[in-house]
């Protein structure tokens, strides 16, 4: 489950994010101080701390979302590999039984029926 997680890239995206997260913390106390809470010196330590909270939650959720995207990407090569040709035709040029992906379906009209009232 933690095999293969590629921990640079989390740290670096959490300290994007937790940096955003002060930064508009930081606007709002200075923008609205009687609304969202002026920020003084008792507070920073409890910022700080949820800041470090932050950091390495995230860093966790975005750990294993980059593997878990590796591992989709890896999936769909794989898949392309094990696929023939795409083009549906034979080589005479008639469409194969059972391939006719992309051809238009003749039993749907493409223009609504009215109703009449």
């Amino acid at each position: 489950m933690f095999k293969d997680l590629n921990w640079g890239p989390a740290f670096k995206r959490a300290a994007i994010f937790v940096a955003i997260w002060l930064g508009l913390v930081y606007a709002m106390s200075v923008a609205a101080p009687d609304s969202f809470l002026a920020m003084t010196r008792a507070q920073i330590p409890s910022l700080i701390i949820n800041a470090i909270m932050f950091f390495f939650l995230f860093a966790f959720i975005f750990a294993f979302t980059e593997k878990r995207r590796i591992q989709r990407v890896e999936q769909l090569k794989t898949q392309k590999k094990g696929k023939p040709d795409k083009s549906p035709a034979d080589a005479n040029g008639e469409v194969m039984e059972g391939s006719l992906r992309g051809q238009r379906n003749p039993n749907t009209s493409r223009k609504k029926a009215r109703r009449k009232r």
